[in-house]
């Protein structure tokens, strides 16, 4: 199918999701309007056939449906016990998929829970604030610079009929909630991207290879420093593996493969690279993790406002709000003792967010 593709917005991959607390944040996509090209996907190298099958097409699907319903959110939004537990399945993902012995029922067996994960990582982040920003600005990318409709490409137009009939659908309720706004985008807008992603090739294939570049870059660093440390272990399995994966998404770009492939491909190249960097622990430490640091600061934080006024005159806070906000962090801190993963981490530290903020708005006015 030989069509022009422009993608709007900012964009994040799922090579940048997949890996983006162990890589340092999320990384930097195309500008709005970006260099129109025609890139259409070629038959992918036979060593590759196998990722074709049922099962693994499946979770190349779901992975980019995830993909796609990111786009919406903010990236400061990602630290969440949703985002963490489908870190957790995609990695398992990742390396299911492309090892060509994985049995079908594996396969889908991952992909039911993947489903399953993937309704509430929707749920989470998209509601209607970020539905409506994200199209807004999608809308307003593509009438940038054009004097008149009329200038419009087909692709454009498409886009723009895609976005209304995703607000048309959203809006038919009588008082629209972000669960209609979440079903439209999924079922009209992202359905629409999906089949993008099937058929065309990357439009910005050097964004997939600075990933990749970056995480080899990250690599190196750790080994150097573990090495510096005084480790003599052997990890040239480790680094082979990430090599091998970085192969694959080169020869995947250079076949012109279609997005969603070369997406779950660069993601699984990422994952290579943290485990090889892992696999230098205790020389390099992996823990604290970001997400530890971020609770015991959060913690800190919400100590210091039980020192708060406490009353019923304007200014003070109810005696219930800190007696709730003291449980929470207790649960906090347990958590902190206790946690084990980021995933941990990450529940914890969401949930003593929601506690804090419930606590900063009980203040009598």
């Amino acid at each position: 199918m030989n069509r022009t593709v422009r993608k709007y917005g900012t964009r994040l991959s799922a090579a940048s999701l997949a890996v983006a607390v162990a890589f340092g944040g999320f990384g930097v996509l195309p500008a709005a309007h970006a260099e129109e090209t025609q890139n259409v996907q070629q038959a992918v190298p036979a060593s590759f056939a196998y990722l074709g099958d049922p099962a693994r097409s499946k979770l190349i699907d779901l992975n980019a449906l995830r993909v796609i319903s990111t786009y919406p959110a903010q990236s400061s939004a990602f630290m969440t016990s949703e985002y963490y537990k489908m870190l957790e399945l995609e990695q398992e993902a990742y390396a299911a998929v492309m090892d060509p012995s994985t049995s079908q029922a594996h396969l889908q067996a991952i992909a039911r829970t993947y489903k399953l994960r993937l309704d509430d990582y929707m749920d989470r982040y998209l509601d209607r604030f970020w539905v409506e920003d994200y199209l807004y600005t999608v809308q307003l990318s593509i009438r940038a610079g054009i004097g008149d409709d009329s200038e419009l490409s087909a692709e454009d137009r498409h886009t723009l009929d895609v976005i209304d009939r995703t607000f048309a659908q959203a809006r038919s309720a009588k008082n629209p909630t972000d669960k209609n706004y979440r079903d439209a985008y999924v079922e009209i807008y992202a359905q629409d991207v999906l089949k993008d992603y099937t058929v065309e090739a990357p439009s910005t294939p050097g964004q997939y290879r600075a990933m990749v570049s970056y995480a080899r870059e990250k690599l190196e660093r750790n080994l150097q420093a573990a090495r510096a440390a005084g480790s003599t272990e052997d990890y040239s399995a480790q680094l082979q593996a990430f090599e091998q994966a970085a192969s694959d998404v080169e020869q995947l770009l250079n076949a012109s493969a279609s997005v969603k492939l070369v997406e779950m491909v660069t993601g699984y190249a990422q994952f290579k690279a943290q485990e090889a960097i892992e696999s230098f622990d205790p020389y390099v430490p992996v823990r604290p993790y970001g997400e530890e640091k971020e609770l015991r600061s959060m913690i800190e934080s919400a100590k210091a406002r039980l020192d708060l006024p406490r009353g019923i005159q304007p200014g003070q806070y109810p005696a219930s709000a800190f007696g709730a906000l003291s449980r929470a962090i207790k649960e906090a801190e347990l958590a902190l003792e206790k946690g084990d993963s980021r995933a941990d981490f990450a529940a914890a530290l969401d949930k003593l967010f929601l506690a804090d903020y419930a606590f900063r708005n009980s203040i009598k006015r």
